[in-house]
């Protein structure tokens, strides 16, 4: 068995981002079939022909969606953590 190609496939307004693997048991046979990662929109793409891979992303889709949201809504997370901690000691000291 060899891996043609394997990533994870950005949702479309489904739940999951879905990982995809694609493998063949003759790694001799080369055919000439566009592979499905320059069809469908993912990241963290490997290949059986690329040493790093290709879209390389460390935060998920959804993690990416709730920054931007954090952003956009002015979320601060240091001031937030810095309210909670200051509402942490005051229940302390109650």
């Amino acid at each position: 068995m060899t891996l043609c190609e394997s990533f994870v496939a950005l949702d479309f307004e489904d739940t999951w981002n879905d990982f995809v693997g694609i493998f063949r048991k003759a790694s001799t046979l080369e055919q000439a079939i566009t592979p499905l990662h320059h069809i469908i929109p993912c990241e963290n793409v490997r290949t059986s022909v690329t040493a790093e891979p290709l879209r390389p992303t460390a935060d998920t889709q959804y993690l990416r969606e709730l920054k931007l949201l954090r952003r956009r809504l002015g979320y601060d997370e240091h001031k937030s953590a810095l309210a909670e901690s200051d509402i942490n000691t005051s229940a302390e000291g109650s």
